[in-house]
């Protein structure tokens, strides 16, 4: 895991630390896949604990769904 459970707030900057991270309709793995972020910095908006990340979710300010912060690192 690399996204610190401590530190979540409702808003931060994160790096998504993988290339092909999934983004969700909802926070959780039976929300469906929308597409895939690839690396680079995000905005998280809102977070929620759900089924499937031990990080939790984290909503993108682009509005286009849901991705686990266990593949994420706050910047």
């Amino acid at each position: 895991m690399f996204y610190n459970k401590s530190t979540a707030s409702e808003k931060s900057t994160d790096k998504v630390l993988i290339p092909d991270l999934n983004y969700r309709s909802a926070p959780s793995m039976s929300g469906s896949v929308k597409g895939q972020t690839g690396k680079g910095i995000f905005t998280i908006v809102a977070t929620r604990f759900g089924q499937g990340s031990k990080a939790g979710w984290g909503k993108l300010k682009s509005g286009a769904g849901w991705i686990s912060l266990d593949y994420c690192k706050r910047v």
